[in-house]
């Protein structure tokens, strides 16, 4: 669950980098979630609450953003994220790219996330 409340934290952040494990973790995490409530629904009568389609909703921009930052460690434009919207196709696309190793070193979006140290404090 960390690597979930890791992507959720930085949902909105569209720069730099993110390790497959975090990229994987929130997926799994979303799915399993969004399963458990959707099963709950049904269970106690609540189908008219659609609280399941609520926490998908919420769950959009944390999911395009890790998959924005997942696309940059593999050295790829955010822009290929786009093919989410393609349904199928285009998330077997995604999963494949978002499946390769990341670059092991820096590259323009950022220092490897597997390696990266906190940033120095800047001198007052």
């Amino acid at each position: 669950m960390h690597w979930f409340f890791t992507a959720l934290k930085n949902g909105t952040n569209f720069h730099w980098r993110s390790p497959r494990r975090e990229f994987w973790w929130f997926w799994a995490s979303t799915a399993a979630l969004f399963l458990l409530i959707l099963g709950l629904e049904f269970a106690l009568g609540l189908t008219r609450l659609r609280l399941s389609s609520l926490f998908a909703v919420a769950m959009l921009l944390p999911g395009f953003a890790v998959t924005v930052r997942r696309l940059h460690d593999t050295d790829r434009s955010g822009l290929w994220a786009l093919l989410l919207l393609i349904p199928i196709i285009g998330w077997i696309a995604i999963a494949i790219m978002a499946s390769t190793p990341g670059v092991p070193d820096e590259n323009e979006f950022g220092p490897d996330p597997r390696r990266a140290r906190p940033m120095p404090l800047l001198p007052r």
